[in-house]
């Protein structure tokens, strides 16, 4: 540590002057910036991506281009910008560092810290940058990188507004407990309460004396999760209380509900209350009321809010994008899906006359979702992978003695990946077909009779697909994505299996990619609208449009079409009919057809 006491002292200094000064500056200014997963810096913008066992820092224009890898390492987290330079932290090894970059590419380690020291939440406010290292809240000067503790009092998450430090301390913990039908046990959670202190780390006072997570500042008010006001996430083997997004005035000391049922994260901006739920991401007033929904991004999605810009990076489709958040055309950064040339001629892709589509002409409206084609049956032949008839019987009899449902809420609540991967895999089909079951749907399998017939619940008869709802349909499709994309089943969108040739098993085993551009053409109705949003260019258009062929085994004649769909695993290509094809997918080509003719 060096020049720790002339650091403090200066910094003393410093906010003993903001104190006499006489002109009063808006409290926007005295904002604490906290980091996010990406960042803008001139004229270039960073981001953090997940790449499966750590984390790889791009680079990409702010007008769009290409993605720059620029390191990988276990941890890279809390990107911020001051100034002309990025900071951020780095894991290396058992040690945690805080990393400066310049807007020249140039990089250096500004601070190590003592190996096995958890460090989290950088931010910036006031030339100062801030960090939580081992539940303590740290200084750390961004030239020199000398670092301090400010105070004991032990931080989970904090704000800085106006030389006030509001933050959770895990003093005084408060514990939360609901019970659920069909759990033996109450469901527990505990959390830290809300607390302020000085600039200078002294004078801690009790706000607000509720369990309270996720803390966000803006102007005159406190955001947070309040966990007194819960709701239950997750599974029948492993559950959880989220606490739902209050509003807390500074100067007031007024707090408010601001009537969310749920959200997987928010960002108090200058356009509003940025909201992303595995909907949408859509743009609140900041003191409550309608919004306006900004874009349906896929599920595995990563999002940071700017001053008037939300940063959105889609998983599987690899789509970098620049959100205005006043509604104006997104920008979008890089999109991998997006390299194949434009097309300009069909080449035979189309294969089927559009008058096929009995539907007739299409109207700019996305219906109901509506039956799949037969190879959405409830079962599959293929057995789940790295699942033995033990653990499946296990899996039925720990569950089947509460009587319960694995998923209870997948009748009226749209799963998360999350949750879907907080259980076991091998349950994952079970969850799938329980919501056939709810419906009285009769099962051919063994497994599956055997596994529903222990539910008190389920009354076998009487079962049509009509009776399925939107959100029903929604999360047996991500289920099912979920069991593809991990090898527990083969795609059953190509019904030709069987028939495939000896290149489609050749096909399959070099595949590295598993992801669909537009999997919800198979069983929805997309509109034209709907479609500009989700993909956004030509060249996708023309991608999504062969993407419902491809499902069915067309067999390509172009090099660029071949190439692409023998990268993806699910593809078998052989067996083709027109025939295969439903009416809602016809009524999909024609939609996108359509735009990429007139965008």
């Amino acid at each position: 540590m060096r020049n720790i006491r002339k650091f403090m002292v200066a910094l003393v200094c410093l906010a003993l002057l903001l104190v006499l000064q006489t002109g009063a500056m808006a409290a926007n200014e005295y904002l604490s910036r906290h980091g996010a997963y990406a960042a803008r810096l001139g004229d270039t913008v960073y981001a953090s991506i997940y790449n499966g066992s750590g984390y790889t820092l791009y680079s990409v224009p702010a007008a769009g281009g290409t993605m720059s890898a620029l390191e990988t390492d276990p941890a890279i987290e809390d990107l911020v910008v001051v100034d002309n330079a990025l900071y951020y932290i780095r894991g290396a090894g058992d040690a945690m560092q805080i990393v400066k970059r310049t807007d020249s590419g140039d990089d250096e380690t500004l601070c190590e810290f003592e190996n096995g020291v958890q460090v989290s939440n950088l931010s910036y406010y006031d030339d100062v940058l801030y960090c939580i290292a081992n539940n303590r809240l740290y200084i750390v000067d961004p030239n020199s990188g000398d670092n301090t503790e400010l105070c004991e009092e032990p931080v989970e998450d904090y704000a800085i507004v106006s030389d006030v430090i509001f933050y959770i301390s895990s003093n005084n913990q408060i514990s939360y407990e609901r019970t659920v039908t069909g759990e033996t046990a109450p469901l527990n959670q505990t959390a830290g309460t809300l607390w302020s202190m000085s600039i200078l780390g002294t004078n801690p006072e009790e706000l607000i004396s509720k369990g309270v997570t996720d803390l966000r500042a803006y102007n005159d008010n406190l955001f947070f999760h309040n966990l007194e006001d819960n709701y239950v996430m997750g599974s029948t083997e492993e559950m959880w209380l989220e606490g739902k997004l209050y509003r807390y005035n500074i100067q007031t000391g007024q707090m408010a509900s601001l009537n969310l049922d749920y959200d997987w994260d928010y960002y108090p901006t200058d356009a509003g209350l940025v909201v992303y739920t595995s909907q949408d991401i859509s743009l609140y007033p900041l003191t409550g009321g309608e919004p306006t929904q900004l874009m349906a991004p896929e599920l595995r999605t990563s999002v940071t809010a700017l001053d008037d810009t939300a940063l959105v990076y889609e998983y599987n489709s690899q789509r970098f994008t620049s959100l205005p958040l006043d509604g104006t055309a997104e920008t979008v950064l890089f999109d991998d899906s997006d390299v194949l040339p434009d097309v300009t001629d069909d080449e035979g892709e189309t294969v089927s006359p559009l008058s096929d589509n009995p539907e007739g002409t299409a109207e700019d409206e996305t219906e109901d979702e509506t039956d799949p084609d037969e190879t959405d049956d409830a079962e599959d032949d293929t057995e789940d992978s790295d699942t033995s008839s033990s653990s499946s019987s296990s899996s039925s009899s720990s569950s089947s003695k509460s009587g319960g449902y694995i998923f209870p809420n997948s009748s009226s609540k749209k799963l998360t990946r999350k949750q879907i991967l907080g259980i076991k895999k091998s349950n994952w089909c079970y969850a799938r077909n329980e919501i056939y079951a709810r419906h009285g749907y009769v099962f051919k399998k063994a497994k599956f009779k055997k596994y529903f017939a222990k539910k008190s619940w389920y009354k076998p008869g009487g079962f049509s697909t009509s009776q399925l709802n939107s959100v029903e349909w929604y999360n047996m499709e991500l289920i099912k994505s979920m069991e593809e994309e991990y090898g527990l089943l083969s795609s059953s969108s190509s019904s030709s299996s069987s028939s495939s040739s000896s290149s489609s098993s050749s096909s399959s085993s070099s595949a590295k990619n598993n992801y669909y551009v537009l999997k919800e053409a198979r069983n929805k109705k997309l509109s034209k609208n709907y479609l500009r949003k989700k993909l956004g260019s030509k060249s996708k258009y023309a991608l999504a449009r062969n993407e419902i062929l491809a499902r069915h085994g067309y067999v390509f004649k172009t090099e660029k079409y071949k190439k692409y769909f023998k990268n993806q695993k699910w593809y078998k290509p052989g067996g083709y009919s027109s025939s295969k094809v439903s009416a809602i997918e016809w009524y999909n080509i024609k939609q996108l057809k359509y735009l990429e003719n007139n965008g």
